[in-house]
């Protein structure tokens, strides 16, 4: 996915909500244009809806600071930062680089396409959520509350990139394509489902492990002296992929683990956690397995192969490469052009296109921009 690229702060645009749009064009690539309304819409949205904004926050790595630091003339707060405005459209350019680029190689998007990448889009976002979401909600609550309209333009923006690395990559995720991945990989979506309590010394591990052998259940064993903090709560953790198990405890680790039959008890393990270099022991039992069926892998599959085929990385290539031939150019208020940078920001923005000049702040040293792959929330024209 795009992550949104922060360039310095040095205004604010106003926007506009008109449907009917005579201004000059936003930018033109190799001669199509991108209009104002389409940015505008997009950079409403943003403005607009929490969830939007929020999402956008999730996938592209960072706070966005959507308002403007001045006013209007006319006193209304209906303003972005040119940081933003200029982030929302390098990203529409990309889009219409990835679209032209299709058209070079006879590819279309179908409606097909976009349901797929629907899905991907969703399950990005989960991912991507794991450890909370800067408006606090769930990401299934989240996804819940997105404006259709807003999911639409992601996952066509993401249907644009998907199909063009599978075109140059030649990389075949159709549904047969993944069906047979899927039934020659099983073991990988047998997802091991443990009962764990992590101690944090080998006396207080066998303590734990002997009151389990002789009938407590982990809950209870839970509730024993000698219990680290970071132990699952009521000693019960989530089914995850064999993978996951591998990437928090080691190969090692893994391997003892994925040796146990359902119900069967470890003996004590040690275990150091990495990230603080601390000794822990692990009380473990396979709780028992749980398959995800193939309609919930399907997703993963796809992106997984796009993306470990190297296919996802050379089409970015492609673009980028495209892009250095292209003709592109931009209303001088957002700032401007360059392949090797993307879209800079002007050092001072025309000054009928900023609300307030004295609310800017001092400009810090600026960094390029550079044309990663990802659904930009274009929301139309």
């Amino acid at each position: 996915m795009k992550r949104l690229l922060f360039l310095v702060v040095l205004g604010t645009l106003a926007l506009s909500s008109s449907s009917c749009d005579a201004s000059p064009a936003a930018a033109t690539v190799n001669g199509v244009e991108i209009s104002q309304s389409t940015l505008n819409g997009d950079l409403n949205q943003l403005a607009s809806n929490s969830y939007a904004l929020c999402a956008s926050e999730i996938m592209q790595g960072g706070t966005i600071s959507v308002a403007g630091v001045g006013t209007t003339s006319d006193g209304s707060t209906n303003a972005v930062t040119t940081t933003v405005a200029a982030n929302e459209l390098q990203s529409l350019i990309v889009d219409e680089l990835y679209r032209q680029a299709l058209t070079r190689h006879g590819a279309t998007v179908t409606t097909a396409d976009v349901e797929a990448a629907t899905v991907d889009y969703r399950n990005q976002l989960s991912l991507a959520s794991q450890n909370g979401t800067p408006c606090g909600l769930p990401a299934s609550t989240l996804l819940d509350r997105l404006p259709d309209g807003f999911i639409q333009a992601q996952a066509t923006a993401l249907a644009s990139q998907e199909k063009l690395a599978q075109t140059i990559g030649k990389v075949d995720v159709s549904t047969g394509a993944l069906m047979s991945y899927y039934d020659n990989h099983l073991s990988s979506f047998n997802q091991p489902c443990l009962n764990l309590i992590v101690a944090t010394s080998s006396a207080a591990a066998q303590a734990i492990h002997n009151a389990v052998a002789i009938g407590a259940t982990f809950a209870e064993a839970s509730q024993m002296s000698g219990v680290a903090s970071n132990s699952p709560t009521d000693g019960e953790a989530p089914c995850v992929a064999p993978s996951a198990v591998t990437s928090t405890f080691g190969a090692q680790i893994a391997t003892t683990i994925d040796a146990l039959a359902d119900g069967q008890l470890a003996s004590p393990i040690p275990w150091t956690e990495t990230s603080t270099a601390t000794q822990y022991w692990l009380v473990v039992q396979m709780r028992g397995h749980n398959l995800v069926p193939f309609e919930q892998a399907e997703s993963s599959i796809r992106t997984g192969l796009l993306t470990q085929s190297g296919a996802i990385t050379d089409a970015e290539t492609e673009v980028s490469r495209s892009a250095r031939s292209s003709s592109v150019n931009v209303d001088p208020r957002y700032g401007t052009w360059s392949a090797a940078k993307g879209l800079s920001v002007p050092a001072s923005p025309p000054a009928k296109f900023v609300p307030n000049p004295s609310a800017n702040q001092p400009a810090p040293s600026s960094s390029p921009l550079g044309l990663g792959s990802g659904p930009s929330g274009g929301s139309g024209g």
